[in-house]
């Protein structure tokens, strides 16, 4: 990538924007730059000290001069002297960086026990174990009642938290603050999490005589049907209550009628609350619409009318379609909330019921006006009246001094040059801050910059942020087209349905890397990748390799055609396969 091929692609911006680009740097001096700043890396990469000073030293007004101070102070935040920690977020606090070498350096801190300077440096963010040292800096400086809410609300999370906690958790023990009722919270918000081990240590902090009710909850999680049988459960009381309501939402899970039949007969002996009723009741109808279980029309019509629970109300129509209960649709569009019935999908279903009731001159009405938008649902209405689809491409246009003034920001001409210098996550760092306070307007602008410059994934997320889905080149590009066009022809596919792919895994980026260990723009798993390459009788690729388009579409290709193989072309279980297993589609 360069700013003489951005010039040839750009079709709109001309030598008007360039110009104020080559105002702030000429050509071969900033190419030469981009190679000493490689070259400094490097050396400090392999420990030459002096080399990378000396580099470093040519380049103080190069726009990237911070990120080499930012990786020489990372390398030794340990060692550093605080001068040198305070000059730096001094000096660049405009840069994202920044915010990782202070995370570092509180870190280090912690780690020193020194809570005095910890607080002097710290600034909220979303590290735990940082927040939680920070209070307890608080605590020593005599204003801990002010943070017991704070900490109260570290403490009610269904998962273990940083050993820097336990201090402010033992302090509400001592402070009297910890009560049974709020040890309960936290192991309903473990067993809700399914951390069986969080909650048997929290019940050990339970007093002597609630001991007993936790090992009533654990044994009715293992097995469920003892809320029927267990002779401690036969007298009303208020934690018999929430062993028994827990003991039908998990069994539930295993049989849901003969969990509802237990529900319906103890539900009368017993004084639930009605939050309790309501929560049980409502987590088994959506066991059962989730499942497809016969029961669920029946379930989902005894919770009230009136729920506010979107994903309740959604699915109690979805229920009464599978049982093609048609006017029981209608009131169950009716009784949604206003902005989920305003959604496509559920107009799209209110004139299906219409139709299926006789009703077909207002069905055909909002089929025709649903038809206009270019959408699944839309589609689907088209095709119920028998129009074309709307594509509505909308293409943004901008003038050369508009782009010119986004492009001559300080925080993008370092996003270029860390993306020259192959630092995806600092440009894209760089990015997300600059773009922070951007109006739609703006944002349009980024993404078109973005899309010039083949940062496709970029693009495509930021003109979504400016909430403009119309120029269908920036949210599809057909990037690689070459590639995908050999390789769709030799395993028969449609270069639609890659690029869909495509697009659904990656967004279009090609160095893309899940937390599961998918690479590349189609997202292929290491162990796939290397099967499918047997298959084709060529080398598995290594992790480096399976990010190269050429790899990566060649392989995630023929892998989708096995896909189709397997369940007879039918796309949508071949696709459900390529993303989450054969074995879960089979399942």
């Amino acid at each position: 990538m360069n700013w003489s091929a951005f010039s040839l692609t750009s079709g709109i911006l001309t030598f008007t924007a360039l110009a104020l680009i080559a105002a702030n740097a000429d050509a071969a001096g900033l190419y030469k730059q981009r190679e000493q700043y490689t070259q400094a890396r490097h050396a400090l990469a392999v420990g030459d000290v002096k080399d990378f000073e000396y580099l470093a030293s040519q380049l103080t007004d190069y726009p990237l001069y911070p990120y080499l101070q930012y990786e020489q102070l990372r390398r030794r935040i340990s060692t550093a002297p605080e001068k040198d920690i305070r000059a730096f977020l001094d000096n660049y606090s405009y840069i994202p960086a920044a915010s990782r070498i202070r995370q570092a350096w509180l870190t280090e801190l912690m780690k020193r026990g020194q809570h005095s300077k910890f607080e002097q440096y710290y600034e909220r963010g979303s590290n735990v174990a940082h927040h939680c040292f920070y209070l307890q800096a608080r605590m020593k400086a005599g204003d801990a009642p002010d943070a017991i809410e704070e900490i109260k609300a570290f403490w009610l999370v269904g998962t273990s938290q940083p050993n820097q906690c336990d201090p402010l958790f033992s302090w509400l023990e001592k402070q009297g603050y910890m009560d049974d009722e709020l040890i309960w919270q936290r192991i309903d918000l473990a067993m809700a999490k399914r951390d069986v081990k969080l909650a048997k240590y929290l019940a050990g902090k339970l007093s002597t005589q609630q001991v007993h009710w936790f090992a009533l909850l654990n044994s009715v999680h293992r097995d469920p049907q003892k809320i029927l049988t267990d002779p401690d459960l036969k007298k009303d009381h208020p934690l018999a209550r929430k062993v028994i309501a827990y003991g039908a939402r998990r069994w539930a899970r295993k049989d849901i009628t003969a969990a509802t039949n237990a529900w319906q007969k103890l539900s009368g002996q017993y004084q639930f609350t009605e939050q309790q009723r309501i929560h049980t009741q409502t987590d088994m109808a959506l066991t059962a619409a989730l499942r497809h279980h016969p029961l669920a029309p029946e379930l989902m019509a005894q919770l009230p009318a009136d729920i506010e629970d979107a994903e309740v109300q959604q699915w109690r129509a979805r229920a009464a379609m599978r049982a093609n209960d048609w006017p029981a649709v209608l009131r169950s569009i009716v009784l949604m909330d206003l902005e989920t019935k305003q959604q496509l999908e559920w107009k799209y279903w209110r004139a299906r019921a219409l139709e299926e009731m006789g009703i077909h001159a207002d069905a055909k009405f909002i089929y025709q006006k649903i038809a206009q938008e270019r959408d699944y649902y839309g589609f689907l209405a088209a095709d119920r009246v028998q129009q074309p689809y709307e594509m509505n491409d909308k293409p943004l246009q901008f003038t050369d001094f508009e782009i010119a003034r986004v492009l001559e920001s300080p925080p993008l001409i370092r996003t270029r040059e860390l993306l020259e210098a192959g630092q995806t996550w600092h440009a894209y760092n760089e990015w997300k801050s600059l773009t922070a306070g951007f109006d739609n307007k703006k944002l349009q602008i980024a993404a078109y910059i973005a899309h010039k410059w083949d940062w496709y994934h970029t693009a495509i997320f930021t003109v979504a942020r400016a909430k403009h889905y119309d120029d269908l080149q920036l949210r599809f590009p057909q990037p690689y087209d070459d590639i995908v066009a050999k390789n769709a022809k030799r395993f028969s596919l449609t270069p639609e349905y890659v690029y869909g792919v495509m697009r659904q895994e990656s967004a279009m980026n090609s160095i893309a890397k899940s937390h599961a260990g998918a690479r590349g723009l189609m997202q292929l798993m290491p162990g796939t990748a290397n099967d499918v390459a047997k298959q084709l009788k060529i080398k598995s690729p290594n992790s480096t390799a399976l990010l190269q388009p050429k790899v990566n579409v060649q392989l995630g290709s023929k892998y989708l055609r096995l896909m189709l193989d397997r369940y007879d072309n039918k796309q949508v279980l071949a696709t459900a396969s390529y993303n989450a297993g054969p074995h879960r589609v089979k399942r």
